[in-house]
């Protein structure tokens, strides 16, 4: 499971390698969009499990909305759903071999 490291002071959240984080995810969800162009969009679609488009979108959000983000938002999504997206890939890559 992908850890955020957060902390509450004073009603204000801190996000200790925010940058890191931030960073890793904008790459990794630009790989997925990569992969989806390279395939000529027939990839993803195969595995309905996940809502590529909102995983896409995501990219674009950290990127273009980096310092209005929500962290606490962002921790949500990715708490909530890495391991899923994790194990789906997981299987990309089982049934590409």
């Amino acid at each position: 499971m992908l850890n955020f490291h957060i902390k509450v002071c004073g009603g204000t959240i801190f996000q200790k390698s925010r940058v890191t984080i931030a960073k890793r995810c904008i790459d990794f969800f630009e790989s997925l969009k990569n992969l989806d162009k390279v395939t000529d969009n027939s990839l993803l679609p195969r595995y309905p499990e996940i809502d590529w488009k909102k995983v896409k979108g995501m990219r674009d959000i950290i990127s273009h909305y980096y310092f209005d983000l929500n962290a606490e938002a962002i921790f949500n999504v990715c708490n909530d759903k890495i391991d899923e997206l994790g194990r789906t890939i997981n299987k990309m890559i089982k049934d590409l071999s």
